[in-house]
């Protein structure tokens, strides 16, 4: 009786690992950009980004990551609100010829903005945080890093498996 219910135990350890890290992806290409385009600090947001020779016009977002959940301690912030949610942004940065100005391509920003990536407030600004590779940002973020790790898991087949174990261990057999 007990071991029917280790694949719905082990689904619901599963489903545990990937939602605590609270991360969801929400695309890429130009509606990314947009929204980054149209944040009320923009020109703050572009002034940050030159410093590492990557204009907000001459990116390209490659995906867009949410997190509801803010840590203020990593990110300086006294406080926050429940409007506020942690973003990452997966970019590849170009030079004014069209030439992706890092050699591994793709870079990674995160920052503290309202949910719907609309407003930044002045505190908020110093949240803007650049990273050259997914590894620096798997660094600094671990709940970036489980999200990213946990991201290829694929459940069914990994319960197809624990279901065959569990009935070979019971004496019966799936095929």
């Amino acid at each position: 009786m007990q071991l029917k219910l280790l694949p719905l135990i082990f689904l619901g350890v599963l489903v545990a690992f990937v939602v605590a890290s609270g991360w969801s992806k929400l695309g890429g290409g130009e509606e990314c950009k947009e929204k980054l385009q149209s944040l009320a600090v923009a020109d703050k947001l572009n002034d940050f980004l030159l410093k590492y020779n990557c204009p907000l016009e001459s990116l390209k977002c490659i995906n867009a990551y949410k997190n509801n959940h803010v840590d203020t301690e990593r990110f300086g912030l006294a406080s926050v609100t429940d409007a506020d949610h942690t973003f990452a942004i997966e970019m590849v940065c170009y030079d004014a010829e069209g030439v992706p100005v890092y050699e591994n391509k793709t870079s990674y920003m995160e920052l503290v903005a309202d949910s719907a990536l609309k407003q930044v407030t002045s505190s908020q600004v110093q949240t803007f945080t650049f990273y050259l590779s997914l590894d620096a940002i798997m660094e600094a973020d671990a709940s970036f890093r489980t999200y990213k790790q946990s991201a290829g898991i694929q459940p069914v087949p990994i319960l197809g498996c624990l279901a065959s174990i569990v009935a070979a261990i019971a004496g019966r057999s799936l095929l």
